[in-house]
């Protein structure tokens, strides 16, 4: 018997079609996020490249405008308003100068910026109930704090609670 020289082969080894099919796809995949980035770059660029055409318009618009002159402005105030002063200074330094608001108004101010709340809820906070009646006063509160009830209600629980 004769033997014959024989060499060992690795074994090739073969994907099957499911993983090729998964190497195709994720090489797509990536080429796809490539040409969107590239995409998106190329969009960038172009909202760039607008507005900076856009600002250079502006720019040109603005510099197109006639120049205004403080004597076009006064002249114009005396039209419209038939106020007669000699610069803009004195226009600003007269605003400034107009009288105070009347003591009630100041204070009603105060209170909406203090609290951002309205007309209404600066009458209750200043109202004097130094002058009311006890039972008054009583109906007043329930309305407030208790909206489900109408006056026949607060009038039964007053008469209920109070006698």
């Amino acid at each position: 018997m004769e033997f014959k020289q024989v060499k060992e082969v690795s074994p090739i080894e073969e994907k099957s079609t499911q993983e090729v099919e998964q190497d195709l796809l994720d090489k797509h995949e990536e080429s796809l996020k490539v040409s969107d980035v590239n995409k998106d770059v190329s969009e960038t660029n172009n909202a760039v490249e607008e507005t900076i055409v856009e600002e250079d318009k502006v720019e040109q618009d603005i510099a197109d405008l006639p120049e205004i002159k403080d004597e076009d402005v006064l002249s114009y105030i005396k039209e419209r308003y038939n106020k007669d002063i000699s610069s803009v200074d004195e226009l600003f330094s007269q605003q400034q100068e107009n009288s105070p608001l009347p003591d009630e108004v100041s204070k009603y101010l105060d209170f909406k910026k203090e609290t951002g709340r309205g007309f209404e809820d600066f009458i209750k906070a200043n109202k004097n109930y130094d002058n009311l009646e006890d039972d008054q006063i009583l109906k007043e509160y329930y309305s407030l704090t208790e909206s489900d009830l109408d006056s026949e209600d607060i009038e039964y629980l007053m008469e209920d609670k109070f006698g």
